[in-house]
């Protein structure tokens, strides 16, 4: 989900620091996207961010790109990037509920954030207001829910390991507790 624009947003320092981010953005149409991939590198690198940039032929093969990135648990939060444009036909709705779905899974299974900015649209106005428009652009919004849910995400993970670290400890303090006892 978007970061409203009138909510500060909750971007931690601390945790952005080293963080590793990659972009996945189409090249279907082109100008959109490369106006949203050009605000998200800028929001990223004004945080001290070198993302990895792939780019891939259209929406629907973004999902594929990111299903390999998530599971090498490099990275600390994917954004993808693109511009679907509704014809006379079913064909960008499908596309767009197939990618959305995707990314959904892909982000739970491997608990990594993707901020999702691929964006359907009804028209080429809507396009250029979502993406050319710099007071608009969805590629700095994305970029910074990507900033804001690395800084959910890394407290929590530490949180997680130290709990699994204690309970690890409990485990073998009772088995050697055991294993003493039978001695």
């Amino acid at each position: 989900m978007l970061t409203d624009q009138t909510t500060p947003l909750e971007i931690n320092p601390e945790y952005i620091e080293d963080a590793k981010v990659a972009i996945v953005a189409s090249k279907y149409n082109a100008k959109h996207v490369q106006s949203m991939l050009d605000a998200a590198v800028t929001i990223l690198k004004e945080n001290a961010i070198e993302p990895l940039i792939y780019r891939v032929p259209g929406a629907f093969e973004i999902p594929c790109v990111v299903a390999a990135l998530a599971s090498s648990e490099y990275l600390d939060a994917i954004i993808t990037l693109g511009v679907v444009i509704e014809g006379e036909t079913e064909h960008a709705r499908l596309v767009s509920e197939s990618v959305t779905r995707e990314l959904a899974r892909i982000q739970t299974d491997n608990e990594i954030p993707i901020a999702h900015g691929v964006l359907l649209v009804r028209n080429q106005e809507q396009a250029d207001k979502r993406c050319l428009d710099p007071e608009h652009n969805r590629g700095k919004e994305v970029a910074n829910t990507a900033l804001e849910m690395i800084s959910v995400m890394s407290p929590l993970q530490e949180q997680i390991d130290e709990q699994l670290y204690q309970d690890y400890q409990e485990i073998s303090d009772y088995l050697n507790e055991e294993i003493d006892d039978e001695a």
